[in-house]
C-alpha cells in the first residue's frame, strides 16, 4: 500500500514538470523572400494550452493565443531585410516550452537602374552602345521582366543582360539628333521599378580634312604650288555649296575647284613672293554642321648664302687650325642635315661643327696640314630645298715663289701718272714659276701684265688718279705652291706755286735774273730762247737751281727767259716769263709790242708776260677773272687733241689757285697765259679756237701790222668783253 502511494506521488511530481513539445513554425511555406509584411504561418505543438508569437527573440512584445485558435498569418516588422518570427507555448500546468523560430527576407524594393549611357549631347558614333546597370539587393533582378525601348521600338530581344549590366548596340546607324531610351524591370518578387527614361543626341562630326598640301608648317621652293586638301565624308555628307576657300586673308572660293570623286579641294595661286602664307577651308555637312581647317606654309625660292670663308679664297697662310664659313638663310632657315664639306675631294662632313645661333660651320683638321694647295667645297640646303655651294682654295707655302724689287717702291710717293709697275719673281725651289698662274691687280682690278725675264710689269695706258694705289701680285710655282705680295704707292701730281717778280736786268757780264720764292718749291728750272717764249714744252733748262733766287746768264744778245718752280716730286709749276727791256729799247726786239707801260698809248699798260699793250683797269673784278678762266678752260678742252697742253694746264691751275686766294688780277693774268699757251699748241685737227669763239660768242681780232690799229682794236675788244689776239 505504502509503495503504491509513492508511485502515485512520483507520477504527480513528474507530470508537474512536463512542458509542450513538438513546436514548429514555417513562414510562407518555407519561402526565402516575401514582398509583403503579412505572411502565412504554419504552427504546431504537443501538449500546448497557450502559445505566443513575437518578432523579437525576447518576446517583448508578443501576442498570446490559445493553442486551439493559433493565427495563420502574421505581420512582419516593416523594412527590407531578414525577418524572424519566434513561437513558444505553455501547457495547462503553466510549464513553458522552448521557443522555436523561422526566417524570411522582406523585399519591398524594386531593382535600381543606374549608370546609363550614352548621356552626352555630343555623341558622334551613329551606332553607340546603349547600356545601364540594373541591380537588386533583395530577391534579385527578374531578367524576364526587363524591357528596353529605343525611340519607341522594343529592342529587348537584341539586348543582353549580364553581370548586372544591360547593353544594346544598334545594328544600323541611328539618325543625327535626339534619341529616347526607356527601361522597365522588376525583381523576382515582382517589385517593379519605375520606368527609367533618358535621352542622348548624336552630333555630326562634320566634314573631315586630311592630306593638306603644302603640308602644315613646311617650307617649299616652288612659287606657284598647288594648294589642295582632301575633304572626308564622316557619314553626314558634304554640302558642296557651302565650301569656302580663304588664302592669306583673301576669299578665293570662286577660283577653287572641288572634285566629288576624289574629295580634293584645289586652288592654283599666281606666282607668290617668298614668305609665309595661311590657308583656311570651311565646309558644312548635310545636316548643317560646319567645320574648318587652317594651316600655313612658307615659300622660299632664294638659295642660302655661304660667306666669311676662312682662310679666304686664294689666301697664302703659314698654317691652318680651322676651316670655317658662315651659312645664312633669312627665310626657311638652314637644314642642318644637308651641310657637307669636302677638303681636296675628301668628305670631312662628320667632323664639321655647326653653330645654329650664328650659322657658323667649322672644321678643325686632326692632323697638321702640310705645304700645298687645298680646295674646300661646302654644300648646304635650306628648309625649302634650295641648294647652295661654294668652292675656294688656300695655299700653305713651303718653297713658294719669292718677290723682290717692287716698283714703285712700297709706300713711296711719285709724280708720274703712268708709272711702270713691276716686281721680280723667283722660285727658290726647282719646279720653276707657273707662267699661267701670274696675276697682277691694281686697285683690286686684274691688269694685263707682261712677264719677261723674271719680271712681271705693267704700265697704265691712261693717267692714274692722284692718291694711294694698291698693287697685288700672285704667283704659283709648278708644285702648286703659291705666294702673293701686296704694296701701296701714292701719286702726287700737284704743282707748286709759280715764282713771282721774275725780272731780267742787263749787266756788264750778261743778264741777271731774279725772282721771289714760291711756296712748296724745292728748286727752280730756268729756260732761255732767242725768240719769244710762250711755252717750255720740248725745251731743256739752262739751269737747275736748288734754293737760289737769282741766276747770272753770261750769254749776250736778245734773249727771252722762262722760270718754273719744282717741288720735291719734280712736279713743275706753270712758267713765268721775263726778257731784257733794254734790248727792246735798242731796237733789237722785233716781236715785242711793248716793254714798259710808257711804250703803250695812254690808258694802256704793258703785259710783261706777253709784251703786249692792254687797256689799264683800276681793278680786276671777280667776274673778270672768272671769265678769263672759263674761256681758257674751254679752249683747252676744245684742243684736247693737241700734242702738248701741259703748260696751258699748269697756267690754268695757277690761275684757279690765285682766284681761290682772292688775287683776281693775278688770276686773270695767268688765265690769259693759259689761253696763249693753248693757242700756240699745234692742233691735230685745227679749228678749235674758231669753235670756242663761236660757242662763247666771242670773235678773235685779226692780226694787224699797225700798232695804232691794234691799240684801237684792243680798246674796242675790251669794251665789248672780247678776247684779244696778238699780232
Amino acid at each position: 500500500m505504502r509503495n503504491l502511494v509513492w508511485i502515485v506521488l512520483i507520477s504527480m511530481m513528474l507530470s508537474s514538470f512536463a512542458a509542450p513539445t513538438g513546436l514548429s513554425i514555417e513562414i510562407n511555406s518555407g519561402d526565402d523572400y516575401t514582398n509583403d509584411t503579412s505572411v502565412e504561418l504554419d504552427l504546431s505543438a504537443t501538449g500546448a494550452v497557450n502559445c505566443s508569437l513575437s518578432n523579437n527573440a525576447g518576446f517583448s512584445p508578443n501576442t498570446t493565443y490559445a493553442y486551439s485558435s493559433l493565427p495563420t498569418s502574421w505581420d512582419l516588422d516593416s523594412g527590407d531585410g531578414s525577418k524572424t518570427i519566434y513561437f513558444i507555448c505553455v501547457d495547462s500546468s503553466g510549464d513553458l516550452s522552448s521557443s522555436v523560430n523561422d526566417d524570411i527576407s522582406l523585399d519591398e524594393t524594386a531593382p535600381d537602374i543606374s549608370s546609363v549611357s550614352p548621356t552626352s549631347s555630343s555623341v558622334t558614333d551613329t551606332t553607340p552602345e546603349i547600356s545601364a546597370d540594373i541591380s537588386d539587393g533583395g530577391s534579385g533582378v527578374d531578367e524576364d521582366s526587363i524591357v528596353l525601348i529605343v525611340d519607341g521600338d522594343d529592342v529587348t530581344d537584341d539586348a543582353d543582360y549580364s553581370s548586372g549590366e544591360l547593353t544594346y548596340t544598334p545594328s544600323s546607324d541611328l539618325d543625327y539628333g535626339s534619341h529616347d531610351v526607356e527601361i522597365d524591370v522588376a525583381d523576382e518578387l515582382g517589385n517593379a521599378a519605375t520606368t527609367y527614361t533618358w535621352s542622348f543626341s548624336i552630333a555630326s562630326e562634320g566634314v573631315g580634312f586630311e592630306d593638306e598640301e603644302p603640308a602644315d608648317g613646311t617650307w617649299i621652293s616652288e612659287d606657284r604650288p598647288d594648294i589642295v586638301i582632301t575633304l572626308e565624308d564622316t557619314g553626314s555628307g558634304i554640302d558642296q555649296d557651302s565650301l569656302t576657300f580663304e588664302f592669306d586673308g583673301d576669299d578665293v572660293t570662286d577660283d577653287a575647284e572641288y572634285s566629288s570623286s576624289s574629295g580634293e579641294y584645289l586652288y592654283e595661286p599666281p606666282s607668290l613672293d617668298d614668305g609665309n602664307y595661311t590657308v583656311e577651308v570651311c565646309a558644312e555637312d548635310d545636316v548643317g554642321e560646319e567645320t574648318c581647317f587652317e594651316w600655313s606654309f612658307g615659300i622660299d625660292t632664294t638659295d642660302p648664302e655661304i660667306k666669311l670663308l676662312t682662310p679666304e679664297d686664294d689666301d697664302i697662310v703659314t698654317s691652318v687650325s680651322r676651316i670655317s664659313a658662315r651659312l645664312e638663310d633669312d627665310d626657311s632657315g638652314i637644314d642642318e642635315d644637308t651641310i657637307r664639306m669636302y677638303l681636296n675631294d675628301v668628305s670631312v662632313t662628320s667632323s664639321v661643327d655647326y653653330d645654329e645661333d650664328d650659322g657658323d660651320i667649322e672644321f678643325e683638321p686632326s692632323v697638321t696640314l702640310t705645304g700645298g694647295t687645298y680646295v674646300v667645297e661646302v654644300w648646304v640646303e635650306d628648309n625649302a630645298g634650295n641648294e647652295a655651294n661654294v668652292e675656294w682654295s688656300f695655299i700653305i707655302p713651303s718653297t713658294a715663289p719669292d718677290f723682290d724689287e717692287e716698283t714703285p717702291e712700297p709706300d713711296s710717293t711719285i709724280s708720274e701718272l703712268r708709272p711702270e709697275i713691276s716686281v721680280e719673281i723667283d722660285d727658290p725651289g726647282t719646279s720653276g714659276i707657273d707662267d699661267d698662274s701670274l696675276k697682277m691687280y691694281l686697285d683690286g682690278g686684274l691688269v694685263d701684265a707682261d712677264w719677261h725675264s723674271g719680271v712681271l710689269s705693267y704700265t697704265p695706258e691712261s693717267d692714274l688718279d692722284a692718291g694711294e694705289h694698291t698693287v697685288k701680285v700672285i704667283a704659283d710655282n709648278n708644285d702648286r705652291e703659291r705666294s702673293q705680295t701686296e704694296w701701296d704707292f701714292t701719286i702726287d701730281a700737284s704743282a707748286p706755286d709759280a715764282p713771282t717778280n721774275f725780272k731780267a736786268e742787263k749787266t756788264s757780264g750778261g743778264t741777271k735774273l731774279t725772282w721771289t720764292a714760291s711756296a712748296n718749291a724745292e728748286g727752280y728750272e730756268l729756260y732761255s730762247s732767242t725768240t719769244k717764249l710762250t711755252t717750255i714744252s720740248g725745251r731743256n733748262p739752262i739751269a737747275e737751281l736748288d734754293g737760289e733766287l737769282s741766276y747770272a746768264d753770261t750769254e749776250s744778245g736778245k734773249r727771252y727767259y722762262a722760270l718754273v718752280s719744282v717741288n720735291e716730286l719734280g712736279n713743275p709749276s706753270s712758267p713765268v716769263f721775263a726778257s731784257l727791256c733794254a734790248e727792246y729799247k735798242s731796237g733789237k726786239w722785233t716781236d715785242y709790242e711793248c716793254c714798259l707801260d710808257t711804250d703803250c698809248d695812254e690808258g694802256y699798260v704793258c703785259d710783261m708776260s706777253v709784251h703786249e699793250c692792254e687797256q689799264a683797269e683800276e681793278e680786276v673784278t671777280e667776274d673778270d677773272a672768272q671769265d678769263a678762266i672759263d674761256y681758257a678752260e674751254a679752249l683747252i678742252e676744245a684742243k684736247e687733241n693737241s700734242s702738248d697742253l701741259t703748260d696751258a694746264e699748269n697756267y690754268l691751275n695757277s690761275a684757279k689757285n690765285s682766284f681761290n686766294a682772292g688775287n683776281y688780277e693775278e688770276a686773270r693774268r695767268l688765265a690769259n697765259l693759259a689761253r696763249e699757251s693753248a693757242l700756240s699748241a699745234p692742233s691735230l685737227t685745227g679749228g678749235d679756237e674758231e669753235t670756242i669763239e663761236e660757242d662763247s660768242g666771242k670773235k678773235p681780232l685779226p692780226c694787224c701790222p699797225s700798232f695804232i690799229l691794234l691799240a684801237g682794236l684792243i680798246s674796242l675788244a675790251l669794251m665789248a668783253n672780247k678776247p684779244v689776239v696778238s699780232c
